[in-house]
């Protein structure tokens, strides 16, 4: 898996201790089960299984039971006041 990080998500990680934790979050859209992929600094209670990435001098933390990894994960900062990292499966927003 590649993982690409904008310059802004960059900084952010770098200012709040270069470890990024992807996590899936499923969501009922159009009766239809989506995983969503969410981005955070802290980690969770419970490390769990997760697979190490490096991206840019960030450490990329990736659920590994979430079965066939994306081809690239694609890692930046949205929002103007309240910036909030997001994250792109092969370019989507939800797991495919």
């Amino acid at each position: 898996m590649r993982v690409g990080i904008t310059s802004e998500a960059r900084s952010f990680a770098l200012e709040r201790g270069a470890v990024l934790y992807v996590r899936t979050r499923g969501s009922r859209h159009c009766n239809r089960g989506l995983t969503l992929l969410e981005v955070s600094t802290a980690g969770p209670d419970g490390l769990g299984s997760y697979e190490r990435f490096e991206a840019d001098g960030v450490t990329v933390m990736f659920p590994s039971c979430i079965g066939a990894a994306p081809l690239e994960l694609s890692i930046e900062l949205r929002g103007r006041r309240r910036r909030k990292l997001t994250a792109y499966w092969d370019g989507c927003a939800h797991a495919l």
